[in-house]
């Protein structure tokens, strides 16, 4: 066999291989994602029923799961379980204010994820806006529901939270 077929059998070698590990990785990354679809599911089942600490344990299964076949945080789908997480995070604790250093990370995880909807990034500032509220920081909470508004002006939940945090300081809400 000349040169010239060894150097042909080789290149069609290393293209099968090279097909074959696409192959492989599009089929793990496909397994990984039923995986952590899996988990979050469970996580809402749990929190459906009030098993909180079973749903955050799914949700952090989920996370996990999600971040090992991940790089950079992309999407609704990684924000919402964020955002899953830390809300079954802070009620399994029922409000503890020890928790709310987590909570507040996962949700500026959440706010930082790259691509993600109006109504989730809304829903994010929401969150943000009541864990300011529960640790008495109101220019942080009226910050958070003002950045909510912008970025649902449709959802008037952020307008009604501005409105009562505002009431007791004899302050209206901006337009």
């Amino acid at each position: 066999m000349g040169w010239v077929a060894v150097l042909a059998v080789g290149l069609g070698a290393g293209a099968w291989i090279r097909h074959d590990r696409s192959t492989r990785a599009l089929q793990d990354g496909q397994a990984l994602a039923a995986q952590v679809a899996d988990r979050a599911a469970k996580g809402r089942q749990a929190e459906a029923v009030g098993d909180l600490p079973a749903a955050e344990a799914s949700f952090r299964e989920a996370l996990a799961l999600l971040r090992l076949g991940q790089g950079p945080a992309r999407g609704d789908g990684h924000a919402a379980l964020l955002v899953d997480l830390a809300s079954a995070t802070l009620r399994g604790a029922g409000g503890d204010p020890r928790v709310h250093g987590e909570v507040r990370e996962l949700l500026d995880e959440a706010w930082a994820t790259e691509g993600i909807s109006e109504p989730l990034r809304a829903r994010v500032a929401l969150d943000q806006g009541a864990l300011a509220t529960l640790g008495g920081d109101a220019p942080g909470a009226e910050r958070w529901y003002g950045l909510a508004a912008a970025a649902d002006p449709g959802d008037p939940r952020a307008k009604q939270r501005i409105e009562v945090l505002l009431r007791p300081l004899g302050r209206a809400p901006g337009p």
